[in-house]
């Protein structure tokens, strides 16, 4: 399905992946990478291991797509997974990409933000400082991603005007910038009035108490996103 803002997370590993141990051990396969899969992973991990004898899974805390990579070139994973494409100079490394799952991009809420939908241009003026109060007069508090992040990258291919607005937001003096999907988490689960992009991937693999507005007036429901009327993802 062609998607307009796709949301991958890909496996990398190199041509060849070996696993770690001895004969009498436990082979362990250490995997690391994106924040928006980590949760996921240690899901499947678990019941990898439950239907595997001999085979440990370990799921590395947090690393970042990029910081996956470099840990599985710098030979500290087996394999990686990431929420962007290889970069061409990791392809010449010897590291090869397959696509293993899909997830609906989000923005979302502080859990006490009682807004149920939102607008592509309501959003702009978040991000541009145009709108600063929700409805019951709370101050928003944007959490942003860096501005060369997948997330960053899929708000400001929505439109020009988030492009724009999400450029605006990043000169602002005293912005709060997550480094990572768990920082972010981490920050719209923390700050009253927060606002902020996820994944429904990360909400739901690890539990996290957060406000999901529909978007355009539809919901990010699994159904909603394989018919694809919830496009984004």
């Amino acid at each position: 399905m062609n998607r307009a803002f796709p949301y991958f997370i890909t496996f990398v590993a190199f041509l060849f992946c070996s696993l770690h141990g001895h004969a009498a051990e436990k082979a362990v396969l250490n995997l690391g990478g994106t924040g928006a899969a980590t949760g996921a992973m240690k899901i499947l991990g678990n019941s990898y291991e439950a239907q595997s004898e001999g085979i440990k899974i370990n799921v590395f805390p947090s690393l970042g797509s990029g910081g996956g990579v470099r840990a599985l070139l710098a030979g500290k994973l087996g394999m990686a997974f990431t929420s962007r494409p290889l970069k061409e100079k990791e392809k010449q490394q010897g590291l090869t990409a397959h696509a293993i799952m899909e997830t609906p991009f989000v923005f979302v809420t502080h859990a006490d933000v009682n807004v149920v939908n939102l607008t592509l241009e309501g959003i702009a003026d978040i991000y541009s400082g145009k709108r600063t109060q929700w409805p019951n007069g709370q101050l928003i508090r944007p959490v942003l991603r860096p501005k060369y992040d997948a997330d960053s990258k899929i708000v400001m291919s929505m439109s020009s005007a988030l492009e724009d607005a999400l450029k605006t937001a990043h000169s602002h003096s005293g912005k709060n910038i997550a480094a990572t999907d768990f920082d972010s988490a981490n920050e719209l689960e923390r700050i009253a009035g927060a606002f902020g992009t996820t994944t429904t991937l990360l909400i739901n693999a690890e539990n996290r108490r957060l406000n999901i507005p529909q978007l355009e007036g539809i919901a990010p429901t699994p159904t909603n996103y394989r018919n694809g009327l919830y496009p984004f993802g």
